[in-house]
């Protein structure tokens, strides 16, 4: 609530002390990281940002959000790099969500043709 309602001072202590609780709570870290940067505290959000796509490799918003961090430091090859592993691991994600609403919907398998298959 404190992030959303700008208050950048209060929303990194609180993400810290949460991050602090859970140490592998991924969504903790990325809170943390994106107030830093969001309080011009940018160099400072690195480090979360990067546990976080250490603990979920596969979390688009840890890559984007890192991403970020390192192009408001001007570091835009390793920005380069996390936006690509954004758009890999985001990609990946809605693949993976349209298989899900493929099953659910009761194509799984390819459709029957006239002829059995071999």
């Amino acid at each position: 609530m404190a992030r959303q309602a700008r208050q950048w001072d209060e929303a990194v202590e609180r993400f810290r002390h949460a991050a602090k609780l859970g140490g592998t709570f991924e969504d903790a870290l990325i809170g943390l990281g994106k107030s830093l940067v969001s309080a011009n505290q940018a160099a400072e959000a690195i480090e979360p940002l990067e546990a976080a796509v250490k603990l979920a490799p596969d979390n688009p918003v840890a890559h984007y959000q890192l991403s970020f961090a390192y192009r408001r430091l001007g570091r835009e090859d390793e920005a380069k790099k996390e936006l690509a592993a954004y758009r890999e691991t985001h990609e990946k994600l809605l693949r993976a969500g349209q298989a899900i609403r493929a099953g659910i919907q009761g194509r799984m398998t390819a459709p029957q043709t006239v002829e059995p298959p071999e």
